[in-house]
């Protein structure tokens, strides 16, 4: 504590010798006796105001470290909302790209499935017309397996109807999903975020190999639309998922489970083998449970994103939290 208080030496030594060895030991100052009252509290007014000064560089330096550091951030923050912006614009372009052409497919397709209804119903009323065709048509019915045809037509174009919906899907997943251009808080839907990041992770919970397919239960609860950042939410829901994923793949029976609850008082979290109780307040949880083991152990994923509520409620300043 007194390593920081300033020592003046008062010494009836004069020799030079004697002033280096007390400036050595750390004296601020040196006088000699005999000396005046005056030159004393002069020297000790003027280390006072050094010291002080001293104190004033000391917390100018820290507040502009501070505000360095704020620069730095804020530095960051607009390079990675640039960015966000930059593939925002990217998937929205590819997306519509992708969903116009899948558009007229899927459009036409019904079209296409009424127009070969009424060629059949042509033919058919020309084989009760002329019940007995001639060698040729015979001989060209049964090289194209004109019964199959028929019967295979409608199962393709049912087949054709549900591959272009699954893929406006996607797309309207992606583009639900990146809402990369989205830098303001807004009211989102958790469930309608975790369904998306799960129809863009649905190649990955797919059989594959000597892999078996990866099951979701989903365990929704009732949750109300929470005011966040919906491209960051679901990077979350990305990370987490994509690191679920990756703990199961090579279980025996790999499976995810996502729960979500609205936590009004003091919340639980269950496992096998303990409860681990939550500091009380207004929660939106999202817990995801794997299996790591055929045993009953489990491991649990979890990460919490703090969603930001709207700083203007005045009336409300719980802090919305999604675990």
């Amino acid at each position: 504590m007194t390593q920081n208080i300033p020592v003046i030496f008062l010494s009836a030594l004069s020799e030079g010798f004697d002033k280096v060895k007390a400036f050595s030991v750390g004296g601020v100052d040196y006088i000699t006796k005999p000396f005046l009252a005056e030159e004393v509290i002069a020297r000790i007014d003027n280390q006072l105001r050094l010291k002080a000064q001293e104190k004033q560089l000391e917390e100018k330096a820290q507040q502009l470290e501070l505000t360095l550091k704020d620069l730095q951030s804020t530095q960051a923050q607009l390079i990675q909302t640039e960015k966000m912006l930059s593939l925002g614009r990217m998937v929205a372009g590819i997306a519509h790209e992708i969903n116009n052409p899948i558009s007229f497919i899927s459009g036409n397709i019904s079209y296409a499935r009424n127009y070969f209804q009424d060629l059949m119903s042509l033919v058919e009323l020309y084989q009760q017309t002329y019940p007995c065709p001639t060698p040729e048509i015979q001989e060209l019915s049964e090289e194209i397996e004109l019964s199959f045809l028929v019967e295979d037509w409608l199962k393709l174009t049912d087949s054709m109807q549900v591959g272009a919906t699954r893929i406006q899907k996607i797309v309207q997943s992606l583009k639900h999903f990146a809402r990369l251009d989205e830098a303001e808080l807004k009211l989102v839907d958790i469930h309608e975020g975790i369904d998306n990041t799960l129809l863009l992770l649905q190649h990955r919970l797919k059989a594959e190999g000597n892999r078996i397919e990866i099951k979701v239960i989903k365990n929704y609860g009732l949750l109300p639309k929470i005011t966040c950042y919906a491209s960051q939410l679901n990077q979350v829901f990305m990370h987490l998922l994509a690191n679920a994923i990756d703990a199961v793949k090579n279980q025996p029976e790999p499976r995810i489970t996502i729960t979500t609850s609205l936590a009004n008082c003091q919340p639980t979290v269950t496992s096998n083998q303990s409860t681990v109780s939550e500091q009380k307040q207004q929660t939106t949880n999202v817990r995801l449970n794997f299996d790591s083991s055929t045993s009953s152990e489990h491991r649990r994923l979890s990460c919490r994103a703090h969603v930001e509520a709207n700083k203007q409620q005045t009336t409300n300043n719980k802090q919305q939290t999604t675990n």
